[in-house]
């Protein structure tokens, strides 16, 4: 479909690729604000880890986390705010029975789940595992 070119004019280049594409910069204080937790707190210390090690992610690995989650490369123009899944806006994070591994996303809920870490080093590393081997959903079982 071709658009009228009257339709495209009261936007910047910009402001059309945000509409098309979303948002591509991440804020972990905007994610962490949008956060709801099930069976954690903001104060367990996996939580306080897992956002150390998100902090720490280069732009491209957090896109990757966020796909992994919610499989989405990028935020919609409202941010985390007007991220859609089936039980309402936003993300959670959840708890996995167990210690040491690697999280689980439910995308159609936005929802990653966390098993108990011995280190932040272990959590890292199966974070890790999880983006770079699960990102492509169904591709990997």
């Amino acid at each position: 479909m071709v658009l009228p070119r009257f339709l495209l004019n009261p936007f910047t280049a910009d402001e059309f690729s945000l509409l098309l594409g979303g948002i591509k910069e991440i804020s972990i204080d905007q994610w962490k604000t949008h956060t709801q937790y099930s069976s954690w707190t903001p104060q367990d210390t996996e939580i306080v880890w897992f956002w150390q090690v998100v902090s720490s992610l280069k732009q491209e690995e957090k896109a990757l986390l966020l796909k992994f989650a919610t499989a989405q490369s990028s935020l919609p123009a409202g941010g985390f705010s007007e991220l859609e899944g089936l039980t309402g806006n936003g993300f959670t994070i959840g708890q996995l029975h167990g210690t040491n591994k690697v999280p689980h996303a439910s995308t159609c809920f936005n929802l990653l789940s966390l098993s108990h870490y011995s280190s932040e080093f272990q959590l890292r590393e199966k974070l890790l595992i999880a983006l770079r081997h699960g990102s492509e959903g169904f591709a990997f079982s």
